[in-house]
């Protein structure tokens, strides 16, 4: 009788199994990704909301965080900082996005808009650092698109106009830093 680990039916059933599990695993991060991010969307609209019909201020937001961290301690997310950033996701895409993003976002829609497949740290590079629609539009039109272009090549495509409002390097090394911390 031969050993099943030497018999090549068997090795390559294992093969295609692993791929299946590799292709499953990626799946399901990248629907938890999507998930956060319409929550981290959601959280902004309701502290947004919340601070408009209520004096409380940004005294929300501490409060906010410690109770939250208190709540789910193994969970990251719930910090100060995360927290103004939810905010200024929402206030982002609801003012400077296009309308039909906006619905999109509105709706909880966003399987056809790249914010949602964007792991959150791109995002608030892209939100923090976009001073206007065209901007954030430009960074997000080609994201799926493959890497390895120069950078002299990149930065001669680029208009003009946003040449100068783009982030140097050293400050996108420093925000995504900042930004895994969190």
């Amino acid at each position: 009788m031969m050993e099943i680990q030497s018999n090549i039916e068997y090795q390559d059933w294992l093969k295609a199994l692993k791929e299946k599990v590799s292709v499953a695993r990626v799946k399901a991060a990248l629907a938890a990704n999507k998930e956060l991010i319409h929550f981290y969307f959601d959280l902004g609209r309701m502290i947004t909301e919340q601070q408009s019909k209520a004096a409380w201020g940004d005294k929300l937001l501490n409060q906010l965080s410690k109770d939250l961290s208190a709540e789910f301690p193994d969970l990251k997310g719930f910090s100060i900082t995360n927290l103004k950033y939810c905010k200024q996701f929402y206030q982002f895409y609801q003012s400077e996005i296009s309308q039909q993003t906006v619905d999109q976002l509105t709706a909880f829609d966003f399987g056809q808009h790249i914010v949602d497949q964007l792991p959150w740290g791109h995002n608030v590079l892209i939100f923090t650092k976009s001073k206007s629609k065209a901007e954030a539009e430009f960074a997000l039109r080609d994201i799926n698109k493959p890497m390895g272009m120069s950078e002299f090549k990149l930065t001669e495509i680029v208009p003009e106009d946003l040449k100068s409002s783009l982030p140097t390097i050293e400050e996108i090394e420093q925000t995504l830093k900042t930004s895994s911390h969190e």
